[in-house]
């Protein structure tokens, strides 16, 4: 079967997208110019159609990452997935992985939702459970508070 490939702006960037979550740098040219020793000079440079590789970010999710004006723009592949393959994108939406598998890529698992919808699945689907000890500001765990409690109670 033919892979899909459709192209989003996002960032900034123009990228060429898959159906199966591969991405790729369109082939474009660029004009700079630079000067040295005092005179000004123009060059233009073509660059090729480049696929990425996408990498695990701290999150757990996939991202990309390309240069503009010498720095680094990177990007979640599945929001890059579901602005070219979900429908019902908007600005103010997030995209959730039905499944819960953040890796999972495939524009069928992927549907646009509010941030509070988002969270209410986490919670629904045990994707995040922050009671307890479990909460980053959490100071105590369930063996210390025992071992308090047993100190209050001999006095």
């Amino acid at each position: 079967m033919m892979e899909v490939w459709k192209e989003v702006e996002s960032k900034g960037f123009r990228w060429l997208v898959s159906a199966d979550g591969r991405v790729k740098t369109p082939a474009h040219e660029s004009t700079y110019t630079r000067i040295r020793n005092g005179k000004e000079q123009t060059f233009s440079a073509s660059f090729q159609e480049r696929e990425l590789t996408p990498c695990a970010g701290k999150h757990g999710y996939l991202e990309v990452a390309a240069r503009k004006d010498g720095r680094r723009v990177k990007h979640l592949l599945h929001r890059l997935v579901g602005i070219a393959f979900v429908p019902g994108y908007q600005d103010d939406l997030t995209i959730n992985h039905i499944d819960g598998n953040k890796l999972n890529n495939r524009p069928e698992n992927l549907e646009w939702v509010s941030l509070a919808r988002n969270t209410q699945h986490e919670w629904e689907s045990g994707l995040v459970d922050l009671r307890g000890e479990n909460q980053p500001g959490s100071k105590l765990t369930s063996k210390r508070v025992v071992y308090i409690r047993r100190l209050l109670a001999q006095g």
